[in-house]
């Protein structure tokens, strides 16, 4: 990198209605990492979209493969990226941008819990700085129903832009991975597709909920596309490789 860098080196073109936009929005750290490599890799080459490996964010930002894989899944669940196929781009429809969720946190001043959204709650002196306090959220029937209804509410692709991000969210499979796992089952023969589809669904419809229940569902996604054959023929020896690697660090195993 140049200690004098100049405009006519390169530039990243943004209009200032997005500036202005992107200032009103919280951004995590890692967030706001992973969304400037994005605008390098695309409005600094004048692209409106482009490949962007998991690899290339890593190296430009200097997080942690699992930390920039999540980040990346929260800013397409946020609505800020979108991702076609391998391809991602910028979302400068900034109206469809979510927020982040109202946390509730605890203030140490009377030690009362605060609704506050994304705020910091005050605090004073030596009283220690403000901690999250756990939240416990009660599924009933009306709320399964409801996020499955949801879920079949979507298209395919947002079924399946929904269904990658969880992946790497709950980090049970590498970007990659979970790339490779939509596009081969989205090329299955019909009725297979159609399994496929009513399974990818059923993750999206119940990860909230019912975790647990969400990976089982998965696990037999990854497999009816193994069974088939697709990922198999598909897969390189460096992408078999580099999905190990991932399992290893984070200490999953095959199953």
């Amino acid at each position: 990198m140049s200690e004098n860098p100049q405009r006519e080196n390169g530039h990243v073109d943004i209009a200032n209605e997005l500036v202005e936009a992107l200032s009103r929005i919280n951004l995590s750290a890692y967030e706001s990492r992973v969304l400037w490599c994005v605008f390098r890799k695309t409005y600094g080459w004048q692209k409106k979209e482009d490949w962007i490996a998991l690899s290339q964010i890593v190296l430009m930002t200097g997080l942690h493969k699992a930390h920039a894989s999540r980040a990346k899944a929260k800013l397409l669940a946020r609505k800020l990226v979108t991702q076609t196929g391998n391809k991602i781009a910028f979302n400068k429809f900034y109206s469809q941008w979510k927020e982040l969720p109202k946390q509730v946190t605890v203030t140490p001043i009377d030690n009362k819990v605060t609704q506050t959204g994304n705020q910091t709650p005050a605090y004073s002196g030596n009283q220690g700085v403000p901690v999250e306090a756990p939240q416990k959220t009660t599924y009933t029937k009306d709320n399964l129903t409801k996020e499955s209804g949801s879920a079949k509410k979507m298209t395919d692709d947002e079924a399946g832009a929904r269904f990658r991000s969880l992946l790497t969210e709950q980090q049970w499979c590498d970007d990659h991975y979970a790339n490779k796992t939509w596009e081969q089952g989205s090329a299955l023969r019909s009725d297979d597709r159609v399994e496929f589809m009513r399974k990818v669904r059923l993750v999206v419809a119940t990860v909230s909920a019912r975790p647990g229940f969400a990976k089982k569902i998965y696990h037999e996604v990854a497999g009816l596309v193994n069974d088939r054959g697709a990922m198999a023929t598909k897969l390189t020896p460096q992408e078999k490789e580099a999905r190990e690697i991932f399992r290893e660090e984070m200490g999953q195993d095959e199953n």
